[in-house]
């Protein structure tokens, strides 16, 4: 879910099952985030804010994963801590 998008930030909360990100199509994955599996094979989701932020010439990419799965994010923390507010 898209939370916010200006010209220089691109904000998102998740619940994702997993997460990778790789620098090209054929490149091997760089950064791996996968739920842990529970009793009986059960997998709780990851709560995530995942912010993209655009500064001179950089672009920034921020990861909020809290230690805990059973718990939340608030869909704007990330956001909030960024910018200060």
């Amino acid at each position: 879910m898209q939370d916010l998008k200006n010209d220089s930030v691109i904000s998102y909360h998740l619940m994702c099952d997993n997460f990778s990100i790789r620098y090209g199509e054929k490149e091997p994955i760089d950064i791996f985030v996968a739920r842990k599996e529970e009793a009986l094979g059960y997998k709780r989701r990851i709560p995530m804010d995942l912010l993209f932020l655009k500064r001179d010439s950089a672009v920034y990419m921020l990861i909020m994963i809290p230690d805990d799965p059973n718990s939340a994010i608030a869909p704007d923390l990330l956001y909030n801590v960024i910018m200060g507010i």
